[in-house]
């Protein structure tokens, strides 16, 4: 739904590759909306781009076979929200006509960059970055009065309007009522692991024997996850990666260390927001009005701590997880010419001595090179 930055593509289901991917480009009249560009493919659907009256919307086609059930849900989800934080939805129907394969769900097209490459485009300042955490808490604070909850916030699940700097939140395919159960075959409902509250990873160690107990999700995991979002914006890491047994364990009983002392330009008072977020004790979280409330506050706040970019604007290391700058360190201009100088020449260096080759031997494998940007790790690199 994003058309500057659409998320890098992921294998489809062999049936949504089968059914869909002959039949839909560009041109293609489905139900009075021309498709004029494919926007991206995710774990549920393929998103494309279309026309009518000269508007733009956002059509998601899923398998009904595969897929079906997740489009129902986030069509049931946001027929009960509407909200300016929220993506709306216009319509829905199975398609084509006849031998209907497919489930379509019509929705606003929604302008912008996807949260991780917006973070990466703008470096924002702290001030900046709480207009768009309170545009996601806003969203959640509709949902959860809507009685729903939405269970996959990360940041390919927001994003930046261009027109306006408001974040959207999109990606309603596993939303439930609140009043749910898990219908997972681990108990669990589905999701994205790394954003998996600790009182869910707790009832999967407690609950050895899959399908015989069903995790009760609350309003307070969809809070865990906004702090790990914001963590990561702050910070361009993660606090725990639950990969295995061990960053499960680092989730439940390892120590959280505050934003602010992974990143000094971090305010303290935004860094003590964001671990109230992470709590392990979910009745410890705020609720989503409550965080709109502190959010609020702090947007009246002034000084140069809350103005300067998060980020260096250039990294030697252009991969270190530890975005500005180190204690006792003073902003230079001087020095970051001196580390594009110093690129540069390294560059050179390596082309006649072959240093890349010894260069990737030392690297870890799942880090490829990254051009020269801020100092933030993609959420796929993150490092505990």
């Amino acid at each position: 739904m994003s058309q500057e930055a659409a998320p890098p593509a992921v294998p489809t289901r062999r049936g949504m590759r089968r059914t869909l991917a002959p039949q839909v480009g560009p041109g293609t009249d489905v139900g009075s909306y021309v498709v004029d560009a494919r926007l991206g493919t995710g774990g549920c659907g393929t998103v494309f781009r279309a026309q009518r009256g000269g508007q733009l919307y956002a059509l998601k086609f899923l398998p009904l076979r595969e897929v079906g059930h997740s489009g129902l849900r986030e069509v049931l989800a946001l027929s009960r929200v509407s909200h300016p934080n929220v993506v709306g939805l216009h319509g829905f129907w199975q398609w084509p006509d006849t031998q209907a394969h497919c489930l379509v769900v019509v929705m606003e097209y929604v302008e912008g960059l996807r949260l991780e490459e917006w973070t990466r485009a703008q470096n924002p300042s702290a001030l900046v970055a709480l207009r768009w955490v309170l545009g996601v808490a806003r969203a959640l604070e509709a949902v959860h009065a809507a009685g729903l909850l939405h269970l996959d916030v990360k940041e390919a699940n927001i994003i930046v309007r261009q027109s306006d700097g408001e974040a959207v939140l999109v990606g309603f395919g596993v939303s439930v009522a609140q009043s749910s159960s898990s219908d997972s075959g681990e108990g669990l409902l589905p999701g994205t692991p790394r954003y998996r509250s600790p009182e869910a990873w707790r009832f999967v160690r407690e609950h050895k024997v899959p399908g015989l107990e069903r995790y009760r999700p609350g309003p307070g995991d969809d809070l865990y996850a906004l702090g790990l979002v914001l963590y990561w914006v702050l910070t361009g890491r993660m606090p725990f990666s639950p990969e295995d047994d061990e960053g499960v364990e680092a989730v439940l009983h390892g120590v959280l260390v505050p934003p602010h002392e992974h990143n000094p330009r971090v305010p303290r008072e935004l860094s003590a927001l964001c671990e109230q977020l992470l709590n392990r004790r979910p009745e410890a979280r705020p609720a989503a009005s409550a965080v709109c409330q502190m959010l609020e506050e702090l947007l009246t706040q002034k000084g140069e701590h809350w103005e300067q970019p998060l980020c260096e604007a250039f990294s030697v290391h252009p991969s270190t997880p530890r975005p500005g700058l180190g204690r006792g360190q003073k902003p230079s201009s001087r020095r970051r010419v001196t580390a594009v100088a110093v690129l540069g020449l390294l560059a050179v260096v390596a082309g006649y001595l072959g240093w890349a080759r010894s260069e990737a031997s030392v690297s870890t494998p799942s880090k490829p090179p990254q051009a020269v940007r801020f100092s933030l790790v993609t959420p796929e690199a993150r490092t505990p």
